[in-house]
């Protein structure tokens, strides 16, 4: 009415609607390419809201279930961080990678014993297909050999729980 441009956002939503998740910012583009690849997977609801100035509109369309096959690869089966002094702390990384098509939702990564410790982001991490992400850990020198195991939790659909052994073994060092 007033002759302002209209401006576009576009989101969508996994909860029916009732938390929104944008794909877009504020454009002027009458047109979106969705790459689903970058969505997260499930009965999406999506709403383009078009605005000029304080009048708005909104209009919805869905549910669209969008799929993904997505994948959790690590670059190494296990952990072990070998022989390290009593009461030092030792830290290594693995690489997390999604070998699929659609975005991973890794959401928990837990350590099942408390000499082994997560240092990176423990949970809502998201890695688009084909990308990678560097897990943290670090084992606290308890004395003896200790084992445990990392739990990744995730949208993989194959292996939604994925145990990563972990170990080291604290050990004073021999005198030469």
């Amino acid at each position: 009415p007033n002759g302002s441009p209209l401006s576009f956002r576009v989101d969508y939503s996994l909860t029916g609607g009732v938390s929104w998740l944008p794909l877009s910012g504020e454009t002027a583009d009458t047109e979106l390419e969705l790459d689903t690849a970058l969505v997260l997977a499930g009965p999406a609801i999506f709403r383009v809201t078009a605005a000029s100035g304080l009048d708005f509109a909104e209009a919805r369309v869905g549910p669209v279930t969008i799929a993904h096959n997505v994948s959790l690869q690590l670059a190494s089966p296990s952990i072990d961080f070998g022989s390290v002094t009593p009461g030092q702390s030792i830290r290594t990384g693995v690489r997390l990678r999604n070998n699929g098509t659609g975005l991973l939702s890794v959401s928990s990564i837990r350590s099942g014993s408390e000499n082994f410790e997560i240092l990176s982001q423990s949970s809502s991490l998201l890695i688009p297909s084909g990308a990678e992400r560097t897990l943290e850990v670090a084992y606290n020198g308890a004395a003896g050999r200790q084992t445990g195991a990392i739990t990744i939790v995730s949208n993989d659909p194959v292996q939604p729980r994925f145990l990563l052994p972990v170990a080291g073994t604290g050990a004073v060092p021999a005198p030469e």
